[in-house]
Order: structure tokens, then C-alpha cells, then sequence
């Protein structure tokens, strides 16, 4: 009833929208980079791409986008519709204070930017907690003579017996050491507003069009991010990494996927339908896909250079350069909301239910 009581339906997981279509004749935006589905019943994935690519035709109900190049190439290949591409903004961050940013939300930066100047930002990933990075990391920084100064905070879930994947704590302020943080499991959670206060954030995307990236950005956080001969040789250790039999891919630097591959597939993205080699589209493809050319992200390439530059990088004149791009990015994200918004809600009234 609720549901019904509304005008418009805003969403962001695909196979949603299906669902929602079938029992709600309601308008719809969607803006997509949420998995497609996962662990889905045979036939329900398949169900759910043709539904959402007549979903996806049906411009007078629906308006449609994805936030990655990449995603929208492959809409075309997958679904016969190319899709545009718009860049996400502040989705979850600020959401209960949003509307006394505007018109202008990065006119300057926001109150509390930096308050925590030693403390790095980790944001959630599969590939921090399935990978070897975070350990090889502790390693780096337990070796720094005198000792590494900065903290670290992990957003992070662990399910296993010692803890409950239902709950979680809010870190400490200004983070803590390391070591201390790797030594133990517990669950981490970090509300979007607060990513302001850290110094920079530390990321390892599990996929190429993770939401998080954009969330982070939006918030002037400056990124570290491991680069294209790094990355793949990182998600190699996923479950989550294999794209066909093991014995037959082998990736950059002679890696071989995890055997035992998690099924969660990105939108529009099956290697049923277009296989590419890992190697392939982990490397040369790098920039199509992880395509954060953004201002403010810095690729690193090792270690010591990922160091070098949660150190020494001039990190204000980085925040700033990224509020000027997201004051200038916003202005034609707003008028394509504007534009959605005003298409769907002049539709003739059976799309509201058969009201007026």
C-alpha cells in the first residue's frame, strides 16, 4: 500500500526493478551497478535479463543508466540497448542532510573534512578480506623505520563463529595501528557522512563498477588504488575471480583463479555470453572498466609506492581539485534527474495506478 501510495520508484539492483514491475505499474528510475543477481535459481538469471531488456526498451516507464562506460558497452552486447552513462552522487552519503546542501553541495568543502589527519579509511571489499593484500600491507608497515605513523580503519564482515555477520562496531576515531586492527575479526561499520574526517582511502575494488568509488569521491576523499599490472594479480586470490576452468586461464604474473568461484555476476556481465580472457580484460582493458578517471585517484604500483604516497602525497591540493571536478560533474547529473523525472511524470495517468 505504501508502495502504491507513491509517484515514482528510484532503484538500483536490476533484478529488483523486475520484481517491482511485475505487481507495480509505477514510473522508474534506475541508475545500476549492483549485482545482477546472485546464487539465483537456474532460469531466473536469464529470466531476469529479458525481462529488464524490455524493461530497459520501454523508455516511457522507465529511464535507465549505468554509472560505468564499460557497463553501458556491455548493455549493447547483452541486451540490444545501450544504456547512458551517469555518474553516481552521494547515493548513501548525506542522505538525511542532502537537501540543505543544494543548490550548490560542493561549493565548498564539507564541515569536519580531514578532522582525522593520521587515520586511513579502508572501505569494504571481498578482496580485503579474501585476498593476501591487508597482510602483505602489515608487513610493509610493521618493516617502516621509525614506526609507520599513520592508523588504519577497516571496514570490514567477518561470519564465522567468534562473530555475528548481523552485528557490527563503529571503529575508533582516529583508527589504530595495523597490527592491532589485522590481529583480530570483528565487524566494521562506518556511516558514508563520516568518510569526510579521514585522510585519504585505501581501495581495492572487487569489480569494476563498485558504487563505493563513487560514494568516496563524492565526499572529496582522496583514493589510493593498486594499478592495472597490481589489480589482477590481487583478484586472483578472489573466489570470486574464476571466468572458466582453472587449468585453462592463467593471469598476469602466472596466477591461476581461485577453483572454487563465488556466482555473483555484475549486471549485463556473463561469460555465457561474451568471454573474455582474464588477462585480457584485467590489463588492456584496465581503464574501460575500472573507469574512475577521476581527479583526486591515484594509481599505485607496489607497496613502497603506496606508502610514499599515503605519506607524502599533498592531499588538500587533491580534495580540492576533486570538489572543483564534482562541482562542475554535478550540473549535468542534476539535469538529467531533472530531465527523467519530469519525462515519467508527464505520462498519461494509467501510469500511476489509473490515477490522475
Amino acid at each position: 500500500a505504501q508502495l502504491q501510495s507513491s509517484h515514482l520508484i528510484v532503484c538500483t539492483v536490476p533484478l529488483l526493478c523486475s520484481l517491482l514491475r511485475s505487481v507495480c505499474p509505477l514510473p522508474m528510475i534506475g541508475l545500476f551497478s549492483m549485482t545482477h543477481f546472485s546464487r539465483a535459481q537456474v532460469g531466473v538469471g536469464e529470466w531476469g535479463m529479458m525481462h529488464f531488456a524490455e524493461m530497459a526498451k520501454n523508455t516511457d516507464q522507465n529511464v535507465f543508466a549505468t554509472p560505468a562506460l564499460f557497463l553501458s558497452e556491455m548493455s549493447v552486447l547483452h541486451i540490444a540497448v545501450r544504456l547512458p552513462t551517469v555518474r553516481p552522487f552521494g547515493f548513501y552519503n548525506f542522505r538525511d542532510v542532502v537537501k540543505n546542501l543544494f543548490p550548490n553541495p560542493f561549493a565548498q568543502l564539507f564541515e569536519g573534512t580531514g578532522s582525522y589527519p593520521n587515520s586511513v579509511i579502508v572501505p569494504r571489499s571481498w578482496a580485503i578480506t579474501e585476498t593476501s593484500f591487508m597482510k602483505v600491507l602489515r608487513y610493509f608497515v610493521e618493516g617502516v623505520t621509525p614506526n609507520f605513523p599513520l592508523n588504519f580503519t577497516i571496514i570490514r564482515t567477518f561470519n564465522s563463529e567468534k562473530t555475528d555477520v548481523n552485528m557490527a562496531r563503529n571503529p575508533h576515531p582516529g583508527g589504530e595501528q595495523l597490527s592491532d586492527l589485522m590481529s583480530r575479526e570483528e565487524n566494521v561499520f562506518v556511516e558514508g557522512a563520516s568518510m569526510i574526517k579521514y585522510r585519504c582511502a585505501l581501495m581495492v575494488p572487487q569489480h569494476p563498477h563498485i558504487m563505493t568509488a563513487y560514494e568516496i569521491h563524492s565526499v572529496n576523499l582522496p583514493i589510493f588504488m593498486p594499478g592495472p599490472e597490481w589489480l589482477p594479480r590481487i583478484l586472483a586470490q578472489m573466489r570470486a575471480g574464476s571466468r572458466g576452468p582453472a587449468d585453462k586461464v592463467v593471469l598476469p604474473g602466472g596466477y591461476k583463479p581461485n577453483t572454487r568461484p563465488r556466482p555473483m555476476k555484475p549486471p549485463f556481465f556473463t561469460s555465457g555470453v561474451v568471454h573474455v580472457p582474464p588477462s585480457i580484460s584485467q590489463f588492456v582493458l584496465f581503464e574501460r572498466k575500472y573507469s574512475y578517471g577521476l581527479p583526486g585517484i591515484r594509481f599505485v604500483h607496489s607497496m613502497p609506492d603506496l606508502l610514499d604516497g599515503l605519506l607524502f602525497d599533498d592531499l588538500p591540493a587533491r580534495r580540492e581539485i576533486m570538489r572543483r571536478h564534482n562541482e562542475a560533474e554535478l550540473k549535468p547529473v542534476m539535469h538529467w534527474y531533472r530531465s527523467a523525472v519530469l519525462h515519467l511524470l508527464s505520462g498519461p495517468p494509467h501510469y500511476f495506478l489509473g490515477k490522475s
